[in-house]
């Protein structure tokens, strides 16, 4: 009789034990649900596209950088820009200087570094004073004589004299320096070794074709 009620108390246990890791066996895990995308990342991806409205101050446009005069060391006029290089991270590498000649004519390329011109905003001293006495004339009275000031009292309407802008301003407005200046002489460029472009020394090599001008 002892022995009967163990071993029904031992089939009870394990039918028991079974039901349990059945039980826990079937119960479904919690579902895991992918977290939600944040709001920066989605702002990040609608606003990829950022726009300019304006140019500052300090922004010049790299178009009007052709053709700026270039000055040495002496305020002599040595050359003109004929092209900026940029690489492919948009930055301004080199100025290629064309010096010598005339109207192009027996001219040459140097290219310098970008950051070895200095770009200056007011008029140089030579020129400056080759034009003073007309720009004395037109500053004091505003009559008409083809200054800013005149240009600038016929557009207001006004008789008065316009306010003299400084070189500062003046490039602002145009959106480009008035010349680039260079710590050399126009001998020192000449004496420079020649520029080429990449189509020309692949032209001598027989492999290209020298680039459109």
């Amino acid at each position: 009789m002892i022995k009967r009620s163990a071993a029904a108390l031992l089939l009870s246990s394990t039918l028991m034990t079974g039901v349990a890791l059945a039980q826990t066996d079937t119960t479904p895990a919690p579902a895991t649900s992918s977290p939600a995308p944040s709001a920066t990342m989605g702002a990040g991806a609608a606003g990829s596209a950022q726009f300019l409205t304006q140019q500052d101050q300090g922004q010049f446009r790299a178009s009007k950088f052709v053709g700026l005069a270039i000055y040495g060391q002496d305020n002599q006029r040595i050359g003109d820009v004929n092209e900026i290089l940029i690489d492919g991270s948009g930055n301004a590498k080199a100025v290629v200087i064309g010096v010598g000649g005339f109207l192009g004519i027996g001219e040459k390329n140097v290219a310098v570094p970008f950051a070895a011109v200095e770009w200056v905003n007011e008029r140089p001293a030579s020129t400056a004073a080759a034009s003073g006495t007309a720009g004395t004339a037109g500053g004091t009275l505003g009559t008409g004589t083809g200054t800013t000031a005149s240009r600038d009292a016929s557009v207001t309407g006004s008789t008065a004299a316009a306010p003299a802008r400084s070189g500062a301003e003046t490039a602002a407005a145009n959106g480009y320096p008035d010349h680039g200046k260079v710590r050399m002489s126009k001998a020192d460029l000449q004496n420079a070794p020649a520029f080429k472009w990449y189509g020309e020394t692949q032209s001598n090599r027989g492999t290209g074709t020298a680039p459109r001008q």
